[in-house]
């Protein structure tokens, strides 16, 4: 039921965004009160500026709350804002207007959320665009439409924007870091003179600013577990294969993400760089002689290497 789960926004948001508490209660808030009609119909169902280092869930919050507000992490219009550092590429956006080369094509962003309205709108790395393709959203927040290329006004009312940068990521880091990190609060106080070095009075107005924290060593190593048993879903749906793994991977994957400053996005680079090439080898040469592991054990030896140990070879003829 939508409405149990907006309630009960952060505990829904919880399952899959580790480690950023703070923001999930900050955006619940928000959400809960477009839902229950207490915000202004006029304006989009919300607007967050994500501010922090990169790997820490900006983008994977973006998607998680489209599944949940939307229906699916398909729901999201993602536009990479660095693309937009020249006045003139507004016309990428909103499309070029009569007379100009481009004309009826229609915007990146405009033609996108006219053909899907209900959508969490992700603009990455936004302190990156020229400040007139800032300006453009000004209209979007304050009114909840933006004027297209033709003149056409696009409604923005039903759909959650997500503004993303890395700003304040230093001081980020510095407060949050330690084993006592200090008050979101105080965070907010130290961040927000950065931002409006980039960023007008009134777009900051009319944002709700949420810094994104590092990810610490727990936060991490759930992090993942969700993404082994993401693994571990796809080998039994797709090969009716089990899988498990010893709490030594676990352990090994969170050390190797917090060595690097890439944070949570190291998991997927470890998995497809060490661990899916050998288990599809594994799979697709059992294949081949008609047979396929009915399980697999991931594991980590004493120089800390992954090793795998696949069990109960079984016909493949026997599945079907």
């Amino acid at each position: 039921d939508e409405a149990e789960n907006i309630v009960a926004f952060e505990s829904v948001m919880e399952v899959k965004i580790k480690g950023q508490n703070h923001a999930l209660s900050a955006m619940g808030e928000v959400i809960r009160a477009a839902k229950a009609g207490i915000r202004n119909p006029h304006q989009p169902q919300g607007v967050f500026l994500f501010s922090g280092p990169s790997g820490v869930g900006k983008t994977a919050t973006g998607l998680a709350l489209a599944e949940l507000i939307f229906g699916s992490e398909k729901s999201v219009v993602a536009i990479n804002m660095s693309e937009f550092q020249e006045s003139h590429t507004v016309s990428r956006l909103i499309g070029s207007p009569p007379g100009y080369v481009g004309f009826g094509e229609g915007g990146m962003l405009t033609e996108a959320v006219r053909r899907m309205p209900y959508a969490v709108v992700l603009l990455d790395e936004v302190e990156k665009a020229h400040i007139d393709i800032m300006n453009l959203f000004y209209q979007v927040f304050d009114k909840g439409v933006l004027t297209d290329g033709e003149g056409k006004e696009i409604s923005f009312r039903n759909t959650i924007i997500i503004l993303t940068s890395n700003l304040g990521t230093d001081v980020i880091q510095e407060m949050t870091g330690g084993e006592e990190p200090l008050p979101v609060e105080a965070v907010m106080g130290a961040v927000r003179p950065l931002l409006s070095q980039y960023f007008k009075p009134a777009l900051l107005a009319r944002t709700t600013v949420i810094p994104f924290f590092s990810l610490d060593r727990d936060a991490m190593k759930s992090i993942v577990e969700i993404k082994l048993q993401t693994l571990r879903e796809m080998l039994m749906n797709n090969n009716r294969m089990e899988f498990s793994w010893n709490d030594k991977v676990v352990q090994q994957i969170a050390d190797r993400c917090t060595e690097v400053e890439t944070g949570a996005r190291n998991i997927e680079y470890i998995l497809n760089g060490n661990v899916l090439p050998r288990l599809s080898r594994e799979i697709l040469t059992q294949m081949s002689g008609g047979q396929l592991p009915a399980g697999v054990l991931l594991d980590v030896d004493e120089q800390g290497e992954f090793t795998m140990q696949f069990q109960n070879i079984k016909d493949v003829k026997d599945d079907n």
